[in-house]
């Protein structure tokens, strides 16, 4: 047996640290012994001991960083990319904006300096990119920057500015590739387009993923959008059809920019909406990315969608606008825009909820012509009806139970209408699937409760911390 402050300290540490990393269970359930091991861990940074005192006091990341290579040498890719957003939560923390510059440049270095040497074999001579393994590598890298971009955010600035118009070049480079491909016939899952497919995919991700964190969008729409609609947008319009990258949608509605809205529409509306309207299960994802973008647009750009022409503007029939304007000229935009879109719009809704391939979308599909009708004034020109006052007596929560109460019923009867119609007759369980979730909840509250009563049947993940 062996005793002194240090050996003791030895013990206390091992337990602390073995016991809080692999049991975040046990923590969660006895929650005085995480007060204790918090209030251990400050003694251990007052600590004056000379075995104890540098390595608790001085931050971690430092360590890290000047162990990185080593760190990550034996590591999975899919390893180092967690060990990258790991890291950039520490990066993130530091409040200094000098040493949290300095410490992302010190996290950076590996994948900055497999980065410039493929930039300076790629001026060189672009037959590089057709080498599988560099394909790798370079997709490599973009994860890594889009996970430590992920966790750090917008302090990820410096590190996009250093890459950033090689990116674009690599980007456009990658894109011609893909199109060659595509145009010789070479099958698109092969591993040399896959994987540029892939490179084009976390590029624009590490851009959208920033974008979406960046605090100063002034910066952005100054330095980063203008150099961007040449290499993505031009080119998503010039590629053929299955080379054009979904992705590109995505990205678009995150950096939507009203200044920037004419160009992104003709590079992206037309093409899109020849792709999806041939066929209707043909490419997917550029359908749902083309509605999100169309929902973006509808709700920060509503005035620049008014700029479109009449043949443009029939093409959106699915963004909505709005009668909560209190402007005037604005009301009298929403109405002409109802006057002319309105009857095509709830056409298209009608079809879609009487189509039994739709089915599984039921719920939304009801609540949507019940929205269309609510914003439809009277033909007289009088408000609704239907306004505060008629509430004045009510709580909120009264007022907010009806309206649930409301939408249930609308939706019982467009339910028992498309019954009647014999459209869902042989087979109408999906339209019972928002009673059907709601019964299972209801049933696993119950269960819930009764297990609560009895001690040691909960286990601790189930145990909510207002229980503990």
């Amino acid at each position: 047996m062996k005793y002194g402050k240090g050996d003791k300290a030895i013990v206390a540490s091992n337990i602390m640290y073995y016991i809080v990393g692999q049991y975040p269970r046990f923590r969660k359930a006895h929650w005085k012994f995480l007060r204790t091991v918090v209030n251990e861990l400050f003694e251990f940074m007052r600590e004056s001991h000379e075995a104890l005192q540098p390595s608790e006091s001085e931050p971690f990341i430092k360590e890290i960083v000047r162990n990185l290579q080593h760190i990550t040498c034996d590591l999975t890719r899919q390893q180092i990319h967690t060990f990258y957003k790991a890291c950039g939560h520490m990066v993130a923390a530091q409040s200094n904006k000098h040493q949290q510059e300095s410490l992302l440049a010190e996290l950076m270095p590996t994948a900055n300096a497999a980065w410039d040497d493929i930039i300076r074999a790629a001026t060189q001579g672009p037959g590089i990119l057709e080498d599988s393994e560099t394909i790798k590598i370079i997709g490599n890298i973009m994860k890594t920057n889009v996970s430590a971009c992920s966790s750090i955010g917008g302090y990820f600035g410096p590190q996009i500015g250093r890459i950033y118009m090689d990116m674009l070049e690599m980007y456009r480079a990658t894109s011609l590739l893909i199109s060659e491909a595509v145009a010789r016939a070479i099958a698109p899952r092969t591993p040399k387009v896959r994987g540029s497919r892939a490179i084009k995919k976390e590029i624009l991700k590490l851009i959208e993923t920033y974008v979406e964190k960046v605090v100063d969008l002034r910066a952005v729409r100054a330095q980063m959008v203008p150099p961007l609609l040449d290499p993505v947008l031009v080119n998503y319009n010039r590629n053929v059809p299955g080379a054009r990258g979904a992705e590109v949608l995505r990205a678009m509605s995150v950096e939507l920019m009203e200044d920037q809205f004419p160009i992104i529409m003709q590079n992206v509306l037309e093409c899109t909406l020849e792709m999806i309207n041939k066929d209707f299960c043909e490419f997917p994802e550029h359908r749902v990315g083309l509605f999100n973008l169309l929902r973006a647009i509808s709700r920060h750009c509503f005035p620049a969608l008014l700029e479109l022409n009449n043949r443009q503007l029939k093409s959106e029939y699915g963004p909505e606008a709005r009668y909560e304007h209190r402007q005037k000229t604005y009301a009298q935009t929403a109405t002409a825009f109802f006057q002319q879109f309105f009857s095509t719009i709830l056409d298209h809704v009608f079809f879609a909820l009487c189509d039994p391939d739709h089915k599984a979308g039921f719920e939304t599909q009801s609540m949507l012509p019940m929205r269309m009708l609510c914003l439809v004034h009277p033909a007289d020109g009088t408000t609704p009806k239907i306004q505060g006052p008629v509430y004045s007596d009510g709580t909120p929560s009264s007022i907010s139970n009806k309206t649930i109460s409301l939408t249930t019923s609308f939706r019982h009867h467009v339910r028992d209408f498309l019954i009647s119609l014999k459209e869902f007759a042989d087979d109408d369980v999906e339209l019972y699937v928002v009673e059907k979730d709601q019964e299972d909840r209801n049933n696993l509250a119950a269960k819930h409760e009764r297990t609560s009563k009895v001690g040691g049947l909960l286990k601790p993940s189930d145990i909510g911390d207002e229980e503990i």
